[in-house]
């Protein structure tokens, strides 16, 4: 009996230590989006991937060095449109982007136009390196650069 006390006992005491932890742990509360929220994170990554190549085809339209980031935050327009590939609508690339712009030259600090530039993308492979980092490899081409002259409302 004596032998069987001492075994609950050791046997509570190894469960309570197995299942109590020193350490404090608090989960962040996951963020849900709304569709709003969705197109915008979305929005906000097809930026930063393609800023690159925004950067390249304002400079290249405007030939000038002045020009500087652009605004990305509109209101009244959409500044990232995609669409997709699909069988009767054969767009020559598996994706085209169009995104809206209002770039700024720097010596004036004035809106230089609205500027809409569609590039197609084509995802070529899947690379996977040593490490395990898969790295997708993409064609990005320029497709249309379309400037309209900014409107300027009176004050």
């Amino acid at each position: 009996m004596f032998f069987m006390r001492k075994f609950a006992i050791f046997l509570l005491i190894y469960l309570l230590a197995c299942h109590v932890s020193l350490e404090e742990v608090h989960a962040e509360e996951y963020k849900q989006h709304d569709a709003k929220d969705k197109e915008q994170v979305v929005d906000q990554f097809v930026l930063a991937i393609l800023n690159d190549e925004v950067r390249n085809a304002v400079n290249d339209y405007y030939k000038k060095d002045t020009v500087i980031q652009f605004d990305w935050q509109a209101k009244d327009y959409n500044v990232v449109e995609m669409k997709q590939w699909k069988k009767g609508n054969e767009l020559g690339h598996s994706f085209l982007i169009s995104l809206t712009v209002l770039p700024y030259d720097n010596n004036k600090s004035s809106q230089l136009g609205i500027d809409t530039i569609t590039f197609g993308i084509s995802p070529q492979s899947l690379n996977t390196q040593k490490n395990n980092k898969s790295l997708a490899s993409t064609e990005v081409e320029l497709l249309d650069y379309k400037h309209r002259e900014a409107v300027y409302k009176g004050s």
